[in-house]
């Protein structure tokens, strides 16, 4: 009756290694996605800001429209922060239920 200690021991002892090495490949894969998207995102915004800047140095922008070019940005970009918090929370709620079934 209480001989199965053993058994359980080393079934969630590989569970939770199963568990452990899945989250670690998530990780590892959500921080190269992120590494990537962060990386194109900054490309983009200072080859823009490089871009205002030039056209503000040869008068064809104002100050005040290099500040707006900038604001836009920062603007453009913010929602894409949070759908990426988002999208990790899916992702790790997903590992969570199909390592329990």
């Amino acid at each position: 009756m209480f001989g199965m200690e053993e058994y359980e021991v080393e079934s969630y002892s590989s569970l939770q290694q199963a568990y452990l090495d899945v989250t670690v490949r998530l990780r590892v894969s959500l921080g190269a996605l992120n590494f990537g998207q962060t990386f194109i995102r900054s490309c983009g915004v200072a080859i823009s800001l490089v871009l205002a800047a030039f056209g503000a140095a040869n008068g064809r922008l104002s100050p005040g429209d290099f500040v707006l070019i900038n604001a836009y940005i920062a603007q453009l970009f913010a929602p894409l922060s949070v759908s990426d918090l988002c999208s990790e929370l899916r992702r790790s709620a997903m590992l969570d239920t199909s390592i329990r079934v």
